[in-house]
């Protein structure tokens, strides 16, 4: 099993954080009701955050919202990052809900090896189906689950199951075509579909609990949670949906317990050292943090006292010169124009985060063409960090909304007050 270093979490809830805002930026554009939950919703609680030890994230939506989170994912979600994984998309996965993979990274589940599916590191997004009210109803219910959750599982158990009997039982199931496993997934959503039960519950998922059925309530009443600087959708009555899970679920388990529930035998993080360029002061002897060295020239025209002010006076020279025979800077305006609108785009990413969303810049108008004119948007006035349990954690404290469309137009284009007026020249 893969141990995590401090620094290999870090990343790792870091990508996790990036496929939380863009599941959460889809279903606030599309109006899709949601809640984090389980570990997800108990850190966001206890600390505004990630558990330490925590290695996935968890998102529970009735099965209408599923269906239709699903749908738009087809044309909305950013496919060069991101993709869906459910048995629509990826003709070889075998659960009954879906996964939100990051590309390009790869998360190997212990013994789960046989299973010739996609892999990557994930959020999970559980579809919740009506419980019967019914005690008898209820029961034979659980028994169907029980049933298709053996068969998604007959592959795994048939190799690592102890028990022998069991191992046979496995070895049987494994048989049955993912064809027929479908079937058996979408009966049960169907089953109860146009009632409105009390209880609901994950079809694909185990538990005392689950076998419960989650109160409905909880996935209808909702409020906003913090949770590493952004703002997710939890149940209003986290204390009794937590207190349901876990029991006194703000006493720490013991320490040897604080380990990642999904053991993987292989992870591969982004890469992101391949691409980090560190440089001295005015970007002097740049180099690649992986110690690539890319073919490029190491100079293209030296400028006498370049760090004295020669910059400078080399952009008057290129002013003076007639534009017939200008030796044109290195830097000219062509250049360091789009440049210095990078390093704007980058300001205003920062200032806009609060909305969860991919800002689509039009460059000419000077304007962002996707900032709706009734979106609000608050902004950090004090961080309040911390070190919490040897986590970094925030509580900060925020402005009252404000109309997101005009504060970032006040932004790009600041109304200055008038400037002052040197007096006439004299005559």
């Amino acid at each position: 099993m893969v141990k995590y270093t401090d620094e290999t979490l870090k990343q790792l809830h870091s990508t996790i954080l990036e496929m939380l805002i863009e599941f959460d930026r889809i279903c606030r554009k599309y109006n899709i009701p949601y809640i984090i939950e389980s570990g997800t919703l108990l850190g966001a609680v206890r600390n505004k955050g990630f558990i330490e030890w925590d290695d996935d994230a968890d998102i529970k939506m009735l099965r209408k919202d599923y269906n239709k989170f699903c749908e738009v994912c087809e044309k909305d979600l950013d496919k060069n990052r991101f993709f869906l994984q459910n048995y629509n998309t990826d003709k070889n996965y075998r659960w009954g809900y879906a996964k939100l993979l990051r590309n390009n990274t790869v998360f190997n589940r212990e013994k789960q090896e046989m299973l010739e599916m996609k892999r990557g590191l994930f959020i999970d997004i559980f579809p919740c189906d009506n419980v019967p009210d019914k005690f008898i109803a209820k029961k034979i219910f659980s028994l169907k689950c029980f049933w298709v959750r053996k068969n998604s599982y007959a592959p795994v158990g048939a190799k690592y199951e102890s028990n022998k009997i069991y191992r046979l039982f496995y070895k049987i199931l494994s048989h049955n075509s993912l064809a027929y496993i479908r079937k058996l997934y979408d009966a049960l959503a169907c089953q109860c579909l146009d009632e409105n039960t009390k209880r609901v519950r994950i079809v694909a998922w185990s538990s005392k609990r689950e076998n419960e059925g989650f109160p409905r309530k909880w996935m209808e009443d909702r409020i906003e949670y913090e949770f590493e600087g952004h703002y997710f959708w939890g149940p209003q009555d986290s204390d009794g949906f937590l207190k349901f899970i876990y029991g006194n679920y703000m006493k720490l388990p013991p320490i040897d317990q604080r380990i990642p529930h999904s053991p993987a035998t292989y992870v591969r993080l982004l890469d992101v050292t391949n691409y980090t360029l560190i440089c001295g002061c005015y970007g002097q002897n740049p180099w690649l943090l992986s110690g690539r060295v890319p073919n490029a020239p190491k100079v293209c025209r030296r400028v006498p006292k370049a760090m004295n002010g020669g910059h400078e006076m080399d952009w008057v020279r290129a002013c003076k010169e007639s534009p017939s025979s200008r030796v044109m800077p290195k830097s000219d305006f062509s250049e360091a124009g789009p440049m210095n609108e990078m390093v704007a785009m980058v300001v205003l990413a920062i200032l806009l985060q609060g909305l969860n969303k991919t800002l689509e810049w039009d460059g000419a108008n000077m304007r962002f063409t996707n900032i709706g004119d009734d979106e609000t948007l608050r902004t950090v006035i004090k961080d309040g960090f911390k070190i919490h349990n040897g986590h970094p954690s925030f509580d900060k404290t925020w402005t009252d909304p404000v109309n997101a469309k005009a504060f970032a137009e006040e932004l790009i284009k600041h109304n200055y007050r008038e400037g002052w007026k040197l007096p006439d020249m004299p005559r």
